[in-house]
């Protein structure tokens, strides 16, 4: 499916739209993309050679295509926060933050600052999960624990009533 373009796009799109997982696949997207664009701009790459770039290696199809139409939309004069909120693809937030960043000349700093915000963000939420699986694992090793010596004490309860009846 991946090697057509259509499929790879529908699968991407279906990613982004799974319940848990594709709010943190749309995390490290976002966190990727403004880092690439940011790290680009600082460079002193053109915004527009600086956004193909960014979108052939976004790894995703859905914001490959949002970010060549973003690209195609400053090709024709505008701006990069109306084509960016079109899309669907980032938060409001992102946009917003990035358009103050366009609006004062400082859209790489604000890039960067949004990369980093998403890059925290990504491994909080990771770093939980693992915290989360860590405490499951932790209760039921108790759980198996306890259960293991109610079992020891009973088989050890009827071998003293089984001794006690022998030697009687």
């Amino acid at each position: 499916m991946n090697k057509h373009p259509k499929g790879r796009y529908l699968f991407d799109r279906m990613l982004l739209s799974l319940p848990i997982v594709g709010m943190l696949l749309r995390k490290i997207a976002v966190a990727r993309f403004t880092r690439t664009l940011g790290t680009l701009i600082t460079s002193g790459v053109p915004i527009l050679e600086a956004l193909s770039v960014t979108a052939r290696t976004s790894g995703n199809a859905v914001l490959e295509d949002a970010l060549m139409k973003v690209r195609k939309a400053i090709e024709e004069g505008r701006t990069i926060v109306d084509p960016l909120k079109e899309s669907g693809v980032f938060p409001n937030m992102v946009t917003q933050m990035i358009g103050v960043g366009e609006a004062t000349g400082a859209m790489d700093a604000m890039l960067q600052k949004i990369a980093d915000f998403y890059e925290d963000d990504v491994d909080a939420a990771t770093k939980a999960g693992h915290d989360r699986r860590a405490r499951v694992h932790g209760w039921r090793h108790r759980y198996l624990a306890l259960h293991a010596s109610i079992l020891v004490d009973r088989q050890a309860g009827r071998l003293d009533r089984s001794l006690a009846g022998r030697t009687q």
